[in-house]
Formats: structure tokens, C-alpha cells, sequence
């Protein structure tokens, strides 16, 4: 259990720092994950920039997660078997992955002033998220990565579910977590404060002097 997500964000660090990486980055998930991601590369001393990601939630059931798009519309990840079983139309999907990728416009003006993510070429990136509870936003960003030739990608999260850290393993070089569970039903469950975070906290911590941009 964690206090928040800067606490989270400080135990997660401390075994990102035992890894060990030579050229780190930090790559954050917004908005959660930039919260966790801050504490991460203060601790490292390195880059951070945010990697815009929008999860694909199934119909009338919007926190469920079919599948996730990262940058674009085009870089998108489906559990194709999830939306196999629920019987989810392919157009619903196409929709869906439209109206992501619009908002997803609107933050990266929003956060990175509509400049393209920091080169990742031949650095140790470390994907890093609030939590993961099905992984389709960490891999739809694993899927973005993997085509911009970095030297490593490690995802790192404070809490996962111990069946999606396994199949998630498959697709990088190592998946870190404070903890991790068989039962795991929502992330927030983990956190005694689990509040949204807002567009301004997010922008707070990129233009403060806590983390490095690189830029």
C-alpha cells in the first residue's frame, strides 16, 4: 500500500537504482505516471519527458482497457483476445482510436508544445506508470518504442498484476515493480490517496526544477 503517488514514486525509484542502466531516461505516462516518473528520475538524475498514451476502453464499460494507442492513432495495441470475447466491432475500435488520438493532439500541445518525444536512440528507457492493471497503455508505448531503436526499454510501476508483468516480461528487457499481486482488480486499491491528477500538476512538475527535461 502506498500513501500516494509520490511515495510510490520514491520506493519505485530506490530498485530503478539497483537495476542500473548507463544512459537512463525516464519516459511517463500521463498523468499519474508523471508524478511516479518525477521521483524516478530525480532520483536517477536524468531526462523525463511524457509519453502520450490513451487506453481503449470497451463499451459501457469504459475502465476496462481492450487496448491502447501511444503518439498516434497509428502506434496502437489491442488484447485482441479480450475484444474477441466481448464481441467488440472493429468499428468501435477505428472510432474509438480516432477520438483518442484527437485528445492525445490536444495534450501533447498541451505538455510538450506539440514537439515531437526526446530521442530515445541508444538510451536505457524506463517506461514508467502509476500502476499496471492490464498493460495495454504500457504496451501500446513498448510497441511505439521498439520502431525508434533504443539500447534498452524497462517498464517500472509501483504495483502490477503479477499475470500482465509476465507477458508484458516477454516484450522488454525487464519489468521492475515495488509489488505486485494474483487479485488485483483496480490500481487505485493500492493507494490510500488516489486522486486525478489534473493538466496543471502535470505541467507544474515538467517546467519545475525537479526533474530534468534534457531539452
Amino acid at each position: 500500500m502506498f500513501r500516494d503517488r509520490a511515495e510510490a514514486g520514491k520506493r519505485l525509484a530506490e530498485v530503478v537504482i539497483k537495476y542500473g542502466a548507463t544512459s537512463p531516461i525516464v519516459l511517463a505516462i500521463p498523468r499519474g505516471g508523471v508524478v511516479v516518473g518525477a521521483e524516478v528520475s530525480a532520483r536517477l538524475g536524468c531526462p523525463m519527458d511524457v509519453i502520450i498514451c490513451s487506453k481503449l476502453g470497451a463499451p459501457l464499460e469504459p475502465e476496462l482497457a481492450v487496448g491502447a494507442i501511444c503518439e498516434s492513432s497509428r502506434n496502437i495495441y489491442l488484447n485482441q483476445g479480450l475484444i474477441n470475447g466481448l464481441g467488440i466491432d472493429e468499428k468501435y475500435i477505428e472510432g474509438l482510436a480516432r477520438a483518442k488520438a484527437r485528445e492525445m493532439e490536444e495534450r501533447r500541445r498541451l505538455y510538450r508544445s506539440g514537439r515531437e518525444l526526446m530521442q530515445v536512440s541508444g538510451k536505457d528507457v524506463f517506461v514508467v506508470d502509476d500502476g499496471m492493471a492490464t498493460g495495454a497503455t504500457v504496451m501500446a508505448a513498448v510497441r511505439y518504442l521498439e520502431k525508434k531503436s533504443p539500447r534498452s526499454i524497462v517498464v517500472a510501476v509501483p504495483v502490477a498484476q503479477r499475470s500482465v508483468v509476465r507477458e508484458v516480461a516477454q516484450s522488454v528487457d525487464e519489468v521492475l515493480t515495488v509489488e505486485s499481486y494474483d487479485d488485483m482488480i483496480a490500481i487505485s486499491q493500492y493507494y490510500e490517496r488516489f486522486e486525478q491528477v489534473s493538466d496543471e500538476e502535470v505541467l507544474s512538475i515538467l517546467s519545475s526544477g525537479k526533474t530534468l527535461t534534457g531539452l
